[in-house]
């Protein structure tokens, strides 16, 4: 079934007027809660009445309610906060989801009609319910496009560069790797403890809370108060609430997400999106914050790049329902196909919401009012822009010294991931000659 968006864009193509168009949203919004009208049992009070649970029944209820007590008033954080604004916050957050899902197709895992007896929609989930996905890559490689665009899923909860507190300009040390995976899976699988902490109050300072602002779900229960914000009982029953639970990186290198793909009970989906190295250092060049070793020295970036792509190439083989990668290049250039192909790696239904998305970010320049009116913004930071033209754009302002030299650093990578090693600069700057040389994973690395 169609969203009202789309309902609402067709009406003014007609040149409806807006008393009639506006009656028409009217009903169409009633038949969508007539039909999902087993989702929206809201109580008066300022508990949470939850749907039946993998139990069933009122002992379900009962299971639910005894769960939340226990996520809520199992710390002493927890106990100190006012128990009936949490519980108000609770119940907003749990209507957005309720309403995220209003009209949309629900995976299996979640749907009623599959397995009555499962938690669904609106319910604290069981762990085998969570979707958990990461999107793993480097700095100008397009991830906060991707990271947007799976955060318009309905229902997702969405952990935007968790390590920016152990390093913001350089990639996560090799020591403190095993320190950042936990503090992952901590993350992914709801559990918030002491190894979150710390990125709790990072996220929540006034300085750095453009990184909770992404997570529009958990921003909005946040708004109650940072103690709320920061108390693990509250947050680990925000996060249950949500079947899909994403993070974005672009501060862990590959090697690292080892463990995580082999623990079968996380079943942990990495999307690695892969850029061509000579468009990302041509977009670094022009980030004044990108001063870092790991950030701007090319050795450093296609030591990285070549063992990124040796380890995609092992996963690859090693963990293909668990692991996809995905050309930048690919993605803008046919952003449909490929988020389809995505969303099927994913195990997740399309909703309307993705192309609207598309339409407004992967087709339109750089907006000003991302920013203010500040146009230098827009054009570096904004994930609107005509993606598929910002692609080629390196190849005629990129010097041919540098290209020359990226490309003898970067020659694994640039083979693994298909693209193409350019012989003179006039073959550079022929648009009609393709970057992309062959299928990623068709060189194979030794």
């Amino acid at each position: 079934m169609p969203s009202y968006r789309v309902v609402l864009r067709i009406l003014r193509k007609q040149k409806v007027g807006y008393k009639p168009l506006y009656l028409v949203l009217v009903v169409w919004m009633g038949v969508l809660m007539l039909t999902h009208r087993q989702h929206l049992s809201f109580t008066s009070s300022q508990s949470f009445r939850f749907l039946p649970s993998v139990t069933g029944g009122e002992d379900g209820q009962r299971s639910q309610q005894e769960s939340l007590q226990k996520m809520l008033l199992g710390t002493e954080a927890s106990r100190t906060l006012p128990h009936g604004e949490v519980s108000r916050g609770l119940q907003d957050v749990r209507r957005r989801v309720l309403r995220d899902f209003l009209g949309k197709d629900l995976p299996p895992w979640l749907d009623p009609k599959v397995n009555s007896s499962q938690a669904g929609v609106g319910t604290l989930l069981e762990e085998w319910q969570i979707r958990r996905v990461l999107v793993a890559t480097t700095w100008r490689s397009g991830s906060t496009f991707l990271g947007d665009l799976l955060n318009t899923w309905p229902g997702s909860f969405y952990h935007f560069e968790p390590f920016h507190y152990l390093t913001e300009n350089e990639a996560v040390p090799r020591k403190l790797e095993p320190l950042a995976t936990g503090m992952l899976k901590s993350l992914l699988t709801c559990r918030y403890d002491t190894r979150t902490r710390p990125y709790l109050e990072h996220i929540t300072s006034a300085r750095y809370r453009f990184l909770l602002e992404k997570n529009v779900r958990l921003a909005t229960l946040c708004r109650r108060g940072r103690g709320i914000c920061q108390s693990p009982g509250v947050l680990a029953t925000a996060c249950a609430l949500h079947p899909l639970n994403l993070a974005k990186t672009v501060r862990l290198r590959l090697a690292a997400l080892s463990n995580l793909l082999q623990d079968p009970s996380l079943d942990l989906r990495v999307i690695h999106l892969a850029r061509d190295p000579r468009a990302v250092v041509q977009s670094r060049t022009k980030m004044p914050w990108c001063k870092g070793r790991s950030c701007r020295d090319l050795d450093s970036l296609c030591r990285a790049s070549n063992q990124d792509s040796l380890k995609a190439s092992e996963y690859s083989k090693k963990y293909p329902k668990n692991f996809l990668v995905v050309r930048y290049e690919d993605l803008v250039t046919d952003p449909y196909r490929h988020t389809r192909r995505i969303f099927e790696f994913l195990g997740l239904p399309l909703v309307a919401e993705l192309a609207l998305y598309i339409e407004e970010h992967a087709k339109t320049p750089a907006k000003r009012s991302d920013e203010g009116n500040n146009d230098v913004y827009a054009a570096l930071y904004s994930t609107h822009r005509n993606s598929s033209a910002a692609v080629h754009k390196w190849r005629y302002t990129m010097a041919w010294e540098t290209v020359r030299e990226v490309q003898g650093l970067c020659a694994p990578s640039l083979n693994y991931y298909g693209y193409r090693v350019f012989l003179t600069h006039r073959q550079q700057e022929n648009l009609n000659v393709s970057v992309i040389m062959a299928p990623v994973g068709t060189f194979l690395l030794e």
